[in-house]
């Protein structure tokens, strides 16, 4: 199987004969099929895959962002742990997310820098490392380091928005990275992060500061720019995971800020729901009460039912 899956083509080559979609962002059956097999086996043997396995992740431009890695990410993630690869995966992608201390892997570093120009743009080469990072580091001993990451990127200038009606590449790397970092942060689930995750949401723009978007750019015009992904939505996701009961305030003033975008609204919901006490009971069931947004108010109603 480990020969087999090392003699793949590439996992954009498959996605046809199965069904339509943008090539590059279709997770590839075939390599699905043979990763699945060396998983359940708890394969050891796989460290001449890494850089096949680290390949045949799907970029994420246009495809669904998920708050937590998929199956096949995860599975990703086992595979490469067991290889005893992990370490060489976070160094290289350290390095190219500008940590002077990484020591980039010779070996890893070209498959890491395969980039795909995907239906919504070009992503730029620190998107794909800091893609990569986020789905196979697991060590908590990195945090320092990918907390370093989240602050520098925190600090850049911010980019364009709201000023095209077509697709542009490359794909700005400031939110992508912002957005697989705190995704990170959150499972590694640090208490040492929540610092930079709270400040993120308190002092960082919201996503209409500069504006909005007209209807009929939405579907592509805020994939390229600088208020999408919303890593605001990650931050807060992250401290629900940390479980830091002290960010609940934060989260609270979060959910009643419509200028915050509504992912970033749900994912505070959602981490509020892990961390919230019966202090917080009083005040969740009335910002339910009459909530807009559906999927929001579902999940603060939940935290009101439960019987703990």
């Amino acid at each position: 199987m480990t020969k087999t899956f090392g003699r793949l083509e590439e996992f954009h080559e498959y996605y046809n004969w199965y069904g339509g979609g943008h090539p590059y962002n279709e997770v590839s059956t075939l390599h699905f099929r043979i990763l699945d097999v060396l998983d359940k086996i708890g394969s050891t043997k796989t460290a001449g895959l890494v850089g096949s396995i680290i390949r045949s992740l799907p970029i994420d431009v246009d495809r669904q962002l998920l708050l937590e890695l998929d199956d096949y990410e995860w599975m990703a993630n086992r595979l490469v742990k067991r290889s005893g690869c992990e370490g060489k995966v976070v160094e290289t992608c350290l390095a190219l997310l500008g940590d002077t201390a990484a020591v980039p892997d010779d070996t890893i570093k070209p498959s890491v820098s395969k980039l795909y120009r995907a239906f919504a743009g070009r992503p730029q080469l620190e998107n794909r490392a800091a893609q990569v990072l986020s789905i196979l580091c697991t060590d908590r001993k990195y945090e320092p380091r990918i907390r370093a990451v989240f602050n520098r990127y925190r600090a850049r200038k911010r980019g364009r928005l709201f000023r095209t009606r077509t697709i542009r590449s490359p794909v700005p790397d400031r939110p992508w990275v912002l957005f697989y970092m705190a995704r990170l942060l959150g499972k590694l689930a640090d208490p040492a992060s929540s610092d930079c995750l709270i400040s993120a949401l308190e002092k960082d723009p919201n996503e209409a500061a500069f504006g909005r978007p007209a209807p009929d750019t939405v579907w592509v015009g805020m994939l390229q720019e600088d208020n999408t992904p919303c890593y605001r939505a990650a931050a807060a996701y992250a401290l629900g995971q940390i479980g830091k009961r002290s960010a609940a305030d934060v989260l609270m003033k979060i959910l009643g800020n419509m200028d915050n975008a509504l992912d970033v609204r749900h994912a505070s919901a959602m981490a509020l729901r892990r961390i919230a006490d019966d202090s917080k009971a009083q005040a969740i069931a009335r910002l339910a009460a009459d909530y807009p947004d559906v999927s929001v108010k579902q999940v603060l109603l939940s935290m009101s039912r439960r019987d703990d």
